[in-house]
Order: C-alpha cells, then structure tokens, then sequence
C-alpha cells in the first residue's frame, strides 16, 4: 500500500489512521507491511511511526493512557533462512544506533518462522525457525508469544497451503512482561476474515491496567429506529397506554407499586425488545437480497 493508497483509504473511512510502508521494488503488489488504527479505540493524535526496513518493518508509536505511549513493531518477514538472518540482525541494529526510535513494547506481524515443531503440521522445524537473529531481537525487546503463553500446550495455526496439506503459526504477537499482563482473549480466528487469503488473522484485546473499569454497557436503539414507522407507532401506543392507566386510577395518591417510575422500565423494554425484532427482520431482508443479487 502506498502513500496514496493509504491515504485514500482514510478518506474512505475517516475513522481510521493507516501507516504503510510499501515494498520498493514492488510497491502496487503483494507484499509491504501496515499498521491501521481505529480511530474509536485509540488516540491516534500525535501518532508517529519510522520505517525500519522499507517495505518490511515499522513501528508505530501512539499516545495510550496516563501519559504513556503504546509502542509496536510490524513485521512481514522474508521466507528464505538467509533474507531472515541479515532481517532481524539489521532491526536489531537500528532500534540500538536510533535512539530517537522509541524501543516497541510488541512485535506483531509474518513472522514466517515458528517456536516448536508443534507449530507446523506436519510437526517439523525449518532452517527459518529458531534463528539466533531473531532470538537476538526479542530478548533485546524483552518479549514473549502471548498467544503461546496463554494457550500453553494448545494447537493452532494461522497459515495453511491451498490443498491444507501443511499448516503452520507464522503470525505472532510478541509482548513485553508488562503488556501480557493487560491481554484477554487470544483469538486465531478466519471467520469473514479478507476472503481468499492463505492467512488467519490474531487477535487479542489490550487494555491499560490502570484504566477505570468500563461495564458492557447497556443496550440503546439507533437513530435509523426512528425511520421505522410501525416502531413508531407502536412505542406511542405504549406509551399513551401507560399514561391513561395512570390516569385511570382512582386515587391521585402515589402508589408506591404502581407509578410512572415502576411502569417506565417495563415501557423501555418492550419498546427495545421490538426494536430488535425489527431490525433483525430489516437484517434478514437485507442478507436476502444480497444472496439474491449474488446469485444473479
């Protein structure tokens, strides 16, 4: 992806903050390495990023919580044992010479070599893995697979060949000591995930440890519910209901009960409960007419 394509897409969706470093001799084509940051999760004011190896590693530094700064770096490593040595040993390089590069606290990316044997199938280890330049690299960053650490002993892969004979998890996130202790939900996961590609995507949800703690949040209906008449009409029609039944009653004294505080919940959710149903049956119509159009 380039400069343009990159900045394209941000046009596109103005909630993301996409950094790309294509390849040189390639730069339209397969192959580069990106970071794109949601612009509803993170802070991307202030945002930095360096290119390390164009086309092949950069870090992406952003501002995170208290003052600190979330640092990453993003590899698409090469496939040869050779390409792989002189790879890590020159990242390793420029972190060290660069001091205004800030040291990243994750490494992420292709990593296009693996750990153990159990990370291949079949079970085998190639001249790529366990490289002593990489090993270099992450005892100098201080990192661990999180993935790994949280699913000890557990098989999974994020890459496989086009026949499945072979399978391998070559996608990684590394993490510093720190970092893995603010990680929840490991995921190797495909489903909808960029149709067509020979990779799994990993994921893993990060939080600040110091951050206060957020709920699940309650559910609300959308403005487009409005737009809905039959919804309309049948939450004024509740809600005239309620009024007169309160009107209704002999006594004006409160009804401790029964009374527009006790009758409100209940308003509120038949109200939710119907907008659901609506919009579940716009959803199926709407999947309806894809399917439709996909088949003509």
């Amino acid at each position: 992806m380039t400069e343009v394509d990159a900045q394209a897409a941000e046009n596109a969706w103005e909630e993301l903050r996409v950094f790309s470093s294509p390849l040189p001799d390639n730069p339209n084509g397969a192959g580069g390495v990106g970071v794109v940051l949601n612009k509803r999760l993170v802070c991307t004011k202030d945002a930095k990023s360096w290119v390390v190896i164009p086309g092949r590693a950069i870090v992406v530094s952003v501002n995170w919580h208290l003052g600190d700064k979330l640092t990453l770096l993003a590899v698409y490593a090469p496939n040869t044992a050779k390409e792989q040595e002189g790879f890590w040993a020159k990242i390793l390089e420029t972190l060290k010479k660069k001091s205004h590069i800030p040291r990243p606290k994750i490494l992420l990316g292709d990593c296009n070599n693996v750990d153990t044997p159990g990370d291949r199938f079949p079970a085998h280890l190639n001249d790529t893995d366990l490289s002593i330049e990489f090993l270099e690299l992450r005892a100098y960053l201080e990192v661990d697979d999180g993935w790994r650490l949280s699913n000890p002993g557990k098989t999974g892969f994020s890459w496989r060949c086009a026949d499945r004979s072979k399978h391998s998890r070559i996608d990684r996130i590394f993490v510093t000591q720190d970092i893995v202790l603010g990680c929840r939900n490991w995921k190797i996961w495909d489903n909808a995930f960029c149709p067509g590609t020979d990779h799994s995507a990993v994921s893993v949800e990060l939080v600040h440890l110091k951050l206060p703690f957020v709920g699940e949040g309650r559910a609300t209906m959308r403005p487009w519910h409005t737009k809905i008449a039959k919804l309309m009409q049948d939450a004024a029609s509740r809600g005239m209901e309620m009024m007169d039944a309160l009107d209704a009653r002999p006594t004006q004294e409160r009804d401790p009960l029964d009374n527009i505080q006790t009758r409100w919940p209940t308003f509120k959710d038949e109200n939710l409960k119907s907008a659901k149903a609506h919009a579940r049956e716009i959803s199926q119509k709407e999947t309806r007419m894809l399917a439709a159009l996909a088949n003509d």
